[in-house]
């Protein structure tokens, strides 16, 4: 398996919000495209969700990502939405860390 195969990630807009997700292991070696796409919404004046349903892993270097854009957002007065399933993986990494002080949380069951 390369590593273009163990993740991707897509930008898209629903309504007025901007939806940057992500699938599979993400990591410091794929990271950049997920990274890219999330700091140019989040610098923008849409609403931003970050959708990670389809993944599996994620390290700290995701985890620096989410907390850069979740600063930008509540620099102009927003607020990242990150979705995760229940019980996953990185609900449990983000809740360890704090992260459900800086951004919202929506849980869907898996």
């Amino acid at each position: 398996m390369t590593m273009a195969e163990k993740n991707s990630s897509t930008m898209n807009q629903r309504g007025d919000e901007i939806v940057v997700a992500g699938s599979g292991e993400m990591d410091l070696t794929n990271l950049q495209r997920f990274q890219d796409e999330l700091m140019g919404a989040s610098t923008s004046d849409a609403p931003v969700s970050v959708d990670l349903r389809s993944v599996v892993f994620i390290d700290s270097a995701v985890l620096a990502c989410l907390a850069e854009a979740a600063r930008e957002m509540t620099d102009r007065g927003g607020r990242l939405k990150i979705l995760m399933v229940e019980e996953g993986y990185p609900l449990y990494v983000l809740s360890m860390v704090g992260f459900d002080a800086l951004m919202d949380f929506v849980t869907v069951p898996a």
